[in-house]
């Protein structure tokens, strides 16, 4: 709460009739370019845990402004 940064997020699936919680944590925020970005994500299902880890970050590669023009 006090850092404004998302740290969990939850949502209700639903699989083969049968509903389970999904958890998502998000820590290790860095900052690219103006922007904060995760760098650690946990994700619990049930009894299983993955976790994630992020190698590189890119913004608009290869994306020029002319792309914006209608």
């Amino acid at each position: 709460m006090n850092s404004g940064l998302k740290r969990k997020g939850i949502s209700i699936q639903e699989k083969d009739g049968k509903t389970f919680l999904q958890e998502l944590y998000f820590a290790n925020y860095i900052e690219i370019e103006g922007l904060l970005f995760p760098t650690n994500l946990l994700m619990v299902v049930g009894d299983h845990k993955i976790e994630f880890q992020t190698r590189s970050i890119v913004i608009n590669r290869d994306v020029a402004t002319s792309d914006f023009k209608l």
